[in-house]
């Protein structure tokens, strides 16, 4: 009798399992496409009692997972969030500052080509009018397309900040939305379903930031950042970031912090004192400073702890990046206006002028940036006479010097003035003759004496060599908008009339010992052509954005951005693509091991009904016998 009834319970815990073995392979099932989903499997021993086989019992139910594949995936996945936002905002500077690699009317390279071309022709006929005016249309593109790339990095610039800000609302959504799981498993104990869950919103946080995790000892996961700081920790932190209301090239950019439950509001979860938390990425203008920045009061360069994940990457296109690219532009704006101007300087605008202003004011002119003066410039002054004026600069220490060198030509009429806030001012202060009043200025002259040279050097760290009329900028063709080398423009009158190009140049020559003066005339296109040949006259550049410091012309500068950025642009392409192999086919070997297979199931499911056929059989067998066994008694 009593073989009989354990053959009925070891029968039934045979059936019940099976039962719940298919109840759980029909959830499989069911679950094939749903993304996250784990394979879940009964755990099943024997049941032993009184040391004897007394059935089957259910020990659990478990997942298929492989947590060492789990951390690599979540490693990849960082670094996938890293190189995607990057890609994203190289390939949208490349289409908005470079141009369309398929179009040739579009890119600075195009502009620049076609500046180089216009000055060319207008150098071949300096009388043509059209000519001139297609040569300034040519300079405002050109100088257009470089002020609107700069302004582009700075409005991409503003946008990834804008996304920071937004990214950061998402990981505390996160973290809050782990914290209740991690609450829901201490009451449930185990819930594969629940870790599940669980799973997939650590795998999406890791692709927004690099973390690391540690199970406690009651289940829950606890979650910091790469170097250490707790981002959820029994409770969650709760980030916070201010994004900027404008970005320009000196914003000074937040801080981003942690903060801890205590320190936020615990209805709005907005942090109560700015000033307290963690600092996770200091505040600051970008990752590193360029020497003009740097000089600023107030601006400092950004350290982040941050490097991998869709977060470091926003926080390197933003510091580093971008900045970079608007350091390039800038130093093709110091070229580009150094080169012109030294050559437009050098050369005169006719009809001569009656006065020379200075562009640059005494502020940019006196101070220890002056390291040399050497050389003899001229000055010629046609006042019913014609006279030329030596200007030793060898005899000067400082600008100062050479205004009063000026000043003693002819005293009571030739005035150099040098005021503060204002530019070297040269004019006739007498009675002006009947002919009027002229002056034209020259950097060569007789040998043996040498041409004019003035060495300065200037807030970014060039050391620029300026012929005398340069130094002072008495006749520049570009200037800065509002001081920004990025930002070119032509001179006012030149821009609206473009017959005010200097294309004559002063030759000095003496006679029996005076000095003696010739200007060339209308058709004299030395200056035409001492322009064209300045967008290939080397300069000293400084170290911008990964271009180290060379000899290279205004020309060669751009064509080494261009190639830098486009690099750049195409290795970014190469390691998104990289990343995302990776991502891939670890998803896959995870796939193969989590992932329900149909086929697997369905086979399994075949088991299950034979078990459960087998089961029923016996407990089939057994009530019959314990049936013709009361039978019998009867």
């Amino acid at each position: 009798m009593q073989g009989i009834s354990n053959s009925l319970r070891i029968s039934l815990s045979g059936l019940q399992l099976a039962q719940r073995s298919l109840s759980n392979a029909s959830n499989n099932i069911s679950n094939v496409n749903t993304e996250g989903y784990t394979r879940k499997s009964i755990e099943q021993e024997a049941r032993v009692i009184g040391g004897r086989g007394a059935g089957v019992v259910e020990t659990g139910l478990s997942r298929q997972v492989d947590r060492f594949l789990e951390l690599q995936i979540r490693s990849q996945q960082g670094a996938h969030g890293r190189s995607q936002a990057v890609l994203a905002y190289l390939e949208d500077l490349q289409g908005l500052v470079f141009g369309n690699p398929t179009d040739d009317a579009t890119g600075l390279a195009t502009f620049a080509d076609t500046f180089a071309t216009k000055l060319e022709a207008a150098a071949a006929d300096p009388n043509d009018a059209a000519a001139r005016a297609a040569l300034i249309w040519s300079a405002k593109d050109l100088f257009e397309q470089v002020s609107n790339g700069a302004e582009m990095v700075q409005t991409l610039r503003r946008d990834a900040d804008r996304r920071i800000a937004s990214l950061v609302e998402e990981v505390n959504t996160t973290l809050e939305a782990i914290h209740k799981i991690n609450l829901d498993l201490k009451r449930s104990l185990d819930s594969p379903d629940l870790l599940d869950q669980r799973d997939r919103l650590v795998m999406d946080l890791s692709y927004k930031l690099n973390i690391q995790t540690y199970t406690q000892d009651d289940g829950s996961l606890s979650i910091f950042t790469e170097d250490g700081q707790a981002l959820l920790e029994y409770e969650p932190r709760v980030l916070g970031y201010l994004p900027a209301a404008t970005v320009q090239r000196t914003t000074t950019f937040t801080a981003l912090k942690v903060f801890s439950p205590d320190e936020v509001d615990p209805a709005t979860k907005e942090p109560l004192d700015w000033t307290k938390g963690k600092t996770l990425v200091g505040r600051g203008v970008r990752a590193e400073l360029p020497a003009e920045l740097a000089a600023m009061p107030g601006l400092q360069a950004i350290s982040p702890s941050l490097e991998g994940g869709e977060l470091g990457g926003l926080l390197h296109v933003r510091d580093r990046a971008l900045p970079d690219l608007d350091d390039q532009l800038v130093e093709f704006g110091r070229l580009i206006s150094h080169a012109l101007n030294a050559a437009h300087n050098d050369a005169n605008t006719l009809p001569l002028p009656s006065t020379l202003e200075g562009s640059r004011p005494r502020e940019d002119l006196i101070g220890a940036s002056v390291t040399g003066l050497s050389g003899k410039a001229y000055l010629q002054v046609t006042a019913g006479a014609t006279n030329v004026y030596e200007i030793d600069l060898d005899a000067a220490t400082s600008a100062d010097d050479i205004v009063a060198q000026i000043n003693a030509f002819d005293p009571g009429n030739i005035t150099a003035t040098l005021n503060p806030g204002e530019g070297l001012k040269i004019s006739w202060t007498g009675a002006p003759p009947a002919g009027g009043v002229s002056f034209a200025v020259a950097n060569e002259g007789p040998a043996p004496a040498t041409p004019g040279a003035i060495t300065q050097t200037d807030d970014a760290g060039h050391t620029w060599t300026y012929g005398f009329a340069h130094f002072f900028g008495l006749n520049d063709m570009v200037g800065w908008n509002q001081g920004d080398p990025a930002d070119l423009v032509i001179r006012a009158d030149i821009a609206a009339d473009p017959m005010q190009l200097a294309t004559a140049k002063l030759d000095v020559t003496t006679n029996a010992g005076t000095l003696e003066g010739r200007m060339g005339s209308v058709g004299d296109n030395r200056g035409f052509l001492d322009l064209a040949a300045a967008l290939d006259q080397p300069f000293r550049t400084v170290p911008r954005g990964g271009l180290a410091a060379a000899d290279v012309s205004a020309r060669e500068y751009l064509g080494d951005v261009i190639n830098i950025q486009a690099l750049r642009a195409s290795t970014a392409t190469q390691t998104a693509k990289t990343d995302t192999i990776l991502v891939n086919e670890l998803n896959l070997q995870k796939s193969s091991i989590s992932a329900v297979n149909l086929d697997e199931e369905m086979a399994y499911l075949l088991q299950l009904q034979q078990a459960y056929a087998a089961s029923a059989r016996l407990m089939s067998t057994a009530d019959q016998m314990l049936e013709e066994l009361i039978n019998i008694r009867r």
